[in-house]
């Protein structure tokens, strides 16, 4: 069981680490990718009254929104390199995507929505928390979200199945790096589906 922690304050306290490659949404694009895990968390059947989870990997900033929010019936977990958020207890689990299988058993195949940041633009830590996401949703149709640069879309599309909305993220830092959604599922609130890459288009037409 995931036991919240129950004092919201301090949360200010913990800021973005650039030498962890840390590099954090401003407020609007942290509060919309909050709003939508949280509003996917909660599409199950209203006589479930389980607890919905959610689970955060490698996105502190998103975890930190949803600890803003009214999250009745749902638990967060963030699965993170960064120790300065075990003051959220069982809530923090230390993850190293170079270790993407090293996950606490009981929150295999366990969650209702995944979304995940990962520190580096490269294939290597895509994949690497593609398996990770994998691992912990409860099945092939759980909403996933990655939040990746905009050069990751053909490897994305291809290794993981995710396609690129129109929706584009915001850092606080103003990273220069283009930034995209990547989902498992049209979603409106970011914008719906991006047309596909010309090379992606027999693939796309073959998934519908």
């Amino acid at each position: 069981e995931v036991k919240k922690n129950d004092s919201k304050s301090g949360n200010d306290d913990i800021s973005e680490d650039f030498g962890m490659s840390q590099f954090w949404y401003d407020i609007p694009t942290r509060q919309k990718l909050a709003q939508e895990v949280l509003s996917l968390g909660n599409t199950r059947d209203l006589n479930d009254k389980s607890t919905k989870l959610i689970a955060c990997i490698s996105a502190p900033s998103v975890f930190l929104a949803l600890q803003e929010m009214n999250l009745e019936n749902t638990e967060c977990i963030l699965l993170e390199y960064d120790t300065r958020f075990s003051k959220f207890g069982s809530q923090y689990v230390q993850y190293d995507f170079n270790h993407p299988t090293k996950i606490p058993t009981h929150l295999l195949q366990n969650f209702d929505c995944v979304i995940a940041d990962p520190p580096y633009l490269n294939k290597e830590c895509m994949v690497k928390t593609g398996e990770t996401m994998r691992l912990m949703c409860k099945n092939k149709n759980t909403p996933r979200i990655f939040c990746t640069g905009a050069i990751m879309e053909r490897a994305i599309h291809l290794i993981l199945g995710l396609r690129r909305n129109k929706y584009e993220p915001k850092h606080a830092s103003k990273l220069s790096n283009e930034f995209a959604v990547y989902t498992n599922y049209d979603s409106e609130r970011f914008g719906n589906w991006l047309e596909p890459l010309d090379e992606l288009k027999h693939l796309v037409k073959k998934e519908e």
